[in-house]
């Protein structure tokens, strides 16, 4: 008796694995709003290993090397998802939803999902998340009432306007930043306190 209670106690935490992960996220603004636009993601990620495949192999060409690299992630993007797609392709027959394939990343985005189409979703095997699209507002521009920079400034600190942030913040704290280039590395360092550009 006990062997069959963790038999099926097994079994149910293998079906709990093998269940997409659904963002929380999503039945208040289904409540809020009867849609939401979702991202779907799957289980079989080779994304990262195709582009290191596709990165150690020679090409004759640039161009050939690109091709190589979408045929390969459009291939694994077709297979891995074929049923998904079909499904929302017969879904859509009766509702209007909208069906967009990134074959890059190895994801769907599904605008208007309905709640019927997320538990339907929720319950496919290859699918490994389904997250609401965020939506960010967009932050509009404050007009900076100094034009020229100031004397000592580099163009690019009078471009961001730095000296005025620096001056709202009577506190400075210690912020690294690190600039990544393909030829370069540079570690540019915090502010000092006092001086109206970093060198």
């Amino acid at each position: 008796m006990r062997f069959q209670i963790a038999l099926l106690a097994l079994g149910f935490a293998c079906a709990a694995l093998a269940a997409p992960v659904v963002d929380p996220t999503i039945s208040k603004t289904l409540s809020q709003k009867g849609s939401v636009d979702i991202f779907v993601t799957f289980k079989n990620e080779q994304t990262a290993t195709i582009r290191n495949r596709i990165k150690q192999q020679s090409f004759l060409s640039r161009t050939s090397r690109i091709q190589s690299l979408y045929n390969a992630l459009k291939s694994h993007a077709d297979e891995t998802q074929q049923n998904v797609l079909a499904f929302l392709n017969q879904y859509r027959t009766t509702s209007s939803i909208w069906v967009h394939q990134l074959w890059v990343t190895n994801k769907i985005i599904v605008k208007s999902a309905d709640s019927s189409l997320i538990a339907q979703l929720s319950l496919m095997p290859e699918i490994s998340e389904i997250i609401q699209d965020k939506v960010l507002p967009m932050l509009q521009p404050i007009e900076s009432t100094q034009t020229a920079p100031r004397a000592g400034e580099q163009w690019g600190v009078a471009l961001i306007d730095a000296p005025s942030v620096w001056e709202e913040d009577p506190q400075p704290q210690l912020v690294f930043l690190k600039e990544h280039s393909p030829d370069f590395s540079i570690d540019l360092l915090p502010n000092p306190v006092g001086l109206s550009s970093i060198g």
